[in-house]
This record gives C-alpha cells, sequence and structure tokens, in this order.
C-alpha cells in the first residue's frame, strides 16, 4: 500500500513533505488494532498520531469533533476577551464590527462538518456569552431577542444555513431518490439518503 502511494505521487509530480505527514488509523473506540506499528517513507519514519490537522481542521482518529472544538473554543476566547474589554469603553456597533472580524469567521469555518457534533454545544454557550457581552447585559439573561436585535445568527441556525447553501451548491451532483427509483412516490424528488447504523459511519457519510 505504501509504495503505490508514494508511485501515485510520483505519476503525479507530487513530493510527500514527510516533515510535516502524520499516520492516523481511523476507527470506533472499541477497535484499537493498528494495521502497521510503524511506517516508512523514503527512509524517514512516520509518527503515529491519533489526531491531525488538515486545512485548519482537527480531525481525531474516532471521527469526533470534540478536539477540535475544544482548540476551537481557546480561539474563540481570544476573540471573547477582546471583545469584553472593548465594550466598556465603545458603543455596542463597535463591537458588533468586532464579533464579525475576531469571532465569526472562526466559528464559521468548517461549521458543516464539525456543527453537528454534540461538543459544538459548548461553542454554543460561549456565543452566547459573547452576545450578552456586545448587548451589555447580564449573563442570565435570555440570548434569543438579542441574536434577533442584533442580527446574528446562532450556532445551530448558522450550521442549518451552511448546510442548506451546501447542498444548493452541490445540487446537481447529489443522489436524488428518482434517480434510483423509476416508479412514483411520495419522497420521489427527495434527496437520498444514505441509513447509518453506527455513529461512526454517520460521521464518515
Amino acid at each position: 500500500m505504501v509504495n503505490k502511494i508514494q508511485q501515485w505521487f510520483f505519476r503525479n509530480n507530487l513530493i510527500i513533505n514527510t516533515d510535516k505527514t502524520k499516520v492516523v488509523y481511523f476507527h470506533n473506540y472499541q477497535n484499537k488494532h493498528q494495521a502497521l506499528s510503524h511506517l516508512l517513507i523514503e527512509d524517514r519514519l512516520i509518527p503515529i498520531s491519533s489526531n491531525t490537522r488538515f486545512l485548519g481542521l482537527h480531525v481525531n482518529e474516532n471521527l469526533k469533533w470534540n478536539h477540535h472544538c475544544d482548540l476551537l473554543k481557546l480561539k474563540l476566547n481570544t476573540g471573547y476577551y477582546l471583545i469584553n474589554f472593548l465594550q466598556k469603553v465603545t458603543h455596542p456597533y463597535v463591537t458588533r464590527s468586532l464579533y464579525f472580524t475576531c469571532f465569526h469567521p472562526h466559528l464559521k469555518y468548517g461549521i458543516t462538518l464539525w456543527g453537528g457534533d454534540p461538543h459544538s454545544v459548548e461553542i454554543f454557550k460561549l456565543q452566547k456569552k459573547v452576545i450578552r457581552v456586545i448587548c451589555k447585559v447580564d449573563q442570565l439573561t435570555s440570548c434569543r431577542h438579542l441574536f434577533q436585535k442584533l442580527g446574528i445568527l446562532p450556532l445551530p441556525c448558522l450550521f442549518i444555513s451552511e448546510m442548506v447553501c451546501w447542498i444548493k451548491y452541490f445540487r446537481g451532483k447529489l443522489i436524488c431518490n428518482s434517480d434510483l427509483y423509476n416508479y412514483n412516490t411520495r419522497h420521489n424528488t427527495d434527496l437520498h439518503t444514505l441509513t447509518c447504523r453506527t455513529n461512526i459511519a454517520k460521521a464518515m457519510v
């Protein structure tokens, strides 16, 4: 398998950066058996890791997003402290603009992948905390009307919005039920969804 990978890279004029390459064995939490104990590429030992960073997204071996959400929370906390500091001396209009500069881009990036994970609840709590700071209210105030007032989507709504945009963009490449069956049904025009029995399979779809 390793030789085939190297040959594919060679044929496509690509070079493997062994200093930035890791090996991750994806599996469910019950099956931790590794196919290989070590891996050599160009006489360099490639480290085996339980998680890796790819295009700013941290993926772990169980295809869960708890590690990514934890790191994202640390990054968002930086924006929170900056907004919390400036809201004492500036108008809410300014802190709202700051929200879309140093908080919202991190919140939105890759949300179609990690937005449905249970650990995203902690990110949502931090978002509501920031919203309360912008509006200069106490931390027990409901955020429902504050989101509407500021024109900011709550994290669950942002996740749904991004998923709808993704489906609309790739609509022509997605399979519908009518593509698989010749007879008319109630859900004939719906997108065809795969049935998954395990959580890890759902994460891969």
